[in-house]
This record gives structure tokens, sequence and C-alpha cells, in this order.
């Protein structure tokens, strides 16, 4: 069942929806940018509409792996919106002019609050694939791009259909002590709980890629269709993996950017005014800890929509374990520039680099991802249906 016997479930929770979306305007259109402190007031109203709707979808959703993917969609919604109304509150009006009629005013806000990489705008993130030069060839018509988005939303959902299926781990190996992070735990794995680790971190980062570039071209095919975006606003969701040498190119360019902007605006913000560092190290890393802070909250309210308690979510753990990866790899770097042979043997230091983020992430994420599958959760829930095309094949191919 993916849906509780929640009385008025839907009608409370698009009703919150369109409260939210209302509240934004209003405060995008009415506000002037000085007022900051009304702003600001707008801003906590929206967190708390954030929170009703996380309440009310948690109540209504009885599917674990759809709440988990919903409730955390929520807040990021809620963290663009505050970045527009207070990051950008100077910048946003020329966005959607006073001049322009109201409908073409609300459309405009509305599509730049869910543009979350702000595609076409002057905050457009950096390390969109695709965008950071310009291609000699015409741009892709939109039949081209409904028949390919649609065919990559086919094969990524078949692929995870597959993974889902998949037996469930032997509860043995992913007790809380098999997600050590210190030395004196880690030296007591054994052969098999390190092969275990090793494999169910891959299939964790694979199984989340799949399930992000799902919901990303389900998003970008359905806009697209019905005319709410151009064909030119949906770049790919993910970048040049071959830059996942370093933590920091894993986060920055390989993986989605999808929550840079709210994450980098509210970093900066709190940096600026709660921090004042003028020290340009200092303050660099310190907004790197603010923005993996923020995407840890986030992540958090994911794992307590799935069902686990606030002393077993890891997502934080995790999020907060990036930066200190980061300024690790960036002092190593340092260091290495300084000794001839590092700088010639460019080769060698990609492949150590692609193993030290390897390295990092099954030491890192067990962190988050052993507590999720100690809840015992089916996985095979996470999609409506399963196609099972290749058991279908062998069928068809043994009737033969």
């Amino acid at each position: 069942m993916l849906i509780k016997s929640y009385p008025g479930g839907a009608a409370v929770n698009g009703s919150l929806f369109v409260t939210f979306l209302i509240t934004f305007l209003l405060i995008t259109f009415s506000v002037p940018a000085s007022k900051s402190f009304i702003r600001l007031t707008g801003v906590l109203a929206l967190a708390s509409l954030t929170y009703a709707l996380q309440l009310a979808s948690s109540e209504w959703i009885a599917n674990p792996h759809w709440r988990s993917a919903i409730v955390p969609l929520l807040w990021i919604q809620f963290m663009s919106a505050s970045e527009l109304v207070l990051v950008r509150s100077k910048s946003i009006a020329g966005f959607a002019p006073s001049s322009a009629s109201p409908a073409a005013r609300t459309y405009e806000s509305l599509m730049l609050l869910w543009k979350l990489r702000r595609i076409g705008t002057r905050w457009q993130v950096r390390n969109v694939p695709g965008l950071q030069q310009r291609s000699p060839h015409p741009p892709e018509s939109r039949v081209a791009f409904i028949l390919k988005r649609s065919l990559k939303i086919l094969v990524a959902y078949q692929v995870l259909s597959l993974m889902t299926q998949a037996p469930p781990p032997d509860p043995n190996f992913v007790g809380r002590d098999k997600q050590a992070l210190a030395f004196q735990g880690l030296v007591r794995l054994s052969q098999a709980d390190i092969t275990f680790r090793i494999i169910g971190t891959l299939s964790f980062w694979a199984c989340t890629a799949l399930i992000n570039l799902l919901m990303f071209e389900i998003a970008c095919l359905g806009f697209v269709v019905v005319f709410l975006c151009k064909v030119e606003d949906c770049p790919p969701l993910y970048g040049d993996f071959s830059s996942a040498s370093t933590i920091r190119g894993f986060w920055g360019t390989a993986w989605h950017q999808c929550l840079r902007s709210g994450l980098t605006g509210h970093a900066d913000v709190i940096e600026h005014h709660i921090f004042p560092f003028r020290q340009r190290l200092v303050s660099r890393y310190l907004r790197i800890f603010i923005s993996f802070f923020i995407s840890g909250l986030i992540h958090h309210t994911s794992d307590m929509a799935m069902g686990m308690t606030a002393e077993n979510v890891g997502a934080f753990t995790f999020f907060l374990l990036q930066p200190i990866g980061i300024i690790a790899e960036d002092a190593i770097q340092a260091i290495s520039k300084q000794v001839p042979l590092c700088r010639s043997a460019s080769r060698v230091r990609v492949f150590v680099g692609y193993l030290w983020v390897l390295v990092f992430l099954v030491w890192s994420t067990p962190t988050w991802f052993y507590p999720q599958q100690r809840l015992g959760l089916d996985a095979s829930g996470l999609l409506p249906f399963h196609p099972n095309l290749l058991k279908q094949w062998n069928l068809h191919s043994n009737f033969h």
C-alpha cells in the first residue's frame, strides 16, 4: 500500500503545498528587499509550512521509501525559496519584473523556485554538464529529447528494479559495530566484513544515483511534454565522473549539483553574518562545513521519514565527514606539489586519487547506509511495479 487510510490526506497535503507557494509569491512580490526582517519572518513561515507538510505527508504516505524521498524534497524546496527570498532578494526582481502580467510573474517565479540549478539565469551553478562551453551542434529537438529521456527512464527503472529485488544482506554484516570509523573498530572487521563494506558501498551509491536520476528525468520529461520548460532547461543530472579523483571533484562536479545553489547561498550568508572571518582559508573551509551541515540536516529528515529513530540516523555523521576528507586531500595535494616526482607522475596521481575516493567512501558510507539496512525494509517496495524484462526474455527464449 502506497497511501494510508488518512481521511482528507490529499486535501491537507495539497492545501499546505498551495499555501506554501502562495506565501512564497507574496513575499517575493510584495516585500521589498530592504525589508529584511519581514522577509526573514516570511521565511520562518515557509519553514513552519514545510514542517507541517513533512508531518502531513508522513502521516499520509504509507510506503517508507516514498516518504524518505518526498520529505527531503520538501525541505529542498524550502531551501530554494529561502535562498531566493533572503540571499537573492536584491536581484530576483529583475527576473520577474513588475511590468509583466501577474500570470507571467507567477510562472517565472515558480519556475525559478523549482530550477534548483538556476539554469538559464545569472545565478546558474557551476559545473552543470553540457553548459560549460558552447556546442557547435544545434540544440536538441523536443521530440529527440522526449525519446532519449524516455529511453533513459526505462533503462534506469529496469536496472533499479533488478537491484532492489536482490536478496537483503546478512544482518551480521550491518551491525552497529560493523560501521566502525575508528582504527580500533576497523581492525576487528573480518575479510568478509570488508568485502561486504566495499560491495555494499558501491551498490548503495549506484542505487542512490539511479533513484535521483529517475526522479529528475521523470520531472524533466513531464515539464517538457506539457510545455512548462524548454529542452535547454534540462541538462543532464550528473557531470563527468572522471573528475571524481578527489572528494571535492566527486561532490562538486561528478555528483548532481541540485543542492549547490541553496547550500552555498546559505553558507555564504551564515559565514558572513555569524562568523565574519576575514582569513580566506578559514572562511573557505567554514563555508564547506556549513554546506555539508545543512545537507546533513536535509538527509537526516529522509532517514527519519523512513522510520529510523534519531539515535540511529547516520546521514548527519556521514555528511559532516565529507569536509574533513576535503581538508585532508587539500593538505596532501599541497604537500605533493612540492615533490617533483608527484608532479610528473600525473597518471599515477589520478589513479591514487580514485583509490583515495573509493577508500574514503567505503570508510564513511556505512555510517549512513548500515542503519538503513538494519530497518529490514523490503527494498522492492521502492518501485510501484517490477517489469522483470530479463526473466520474461529468458522465458520467451526457452519457449522458442
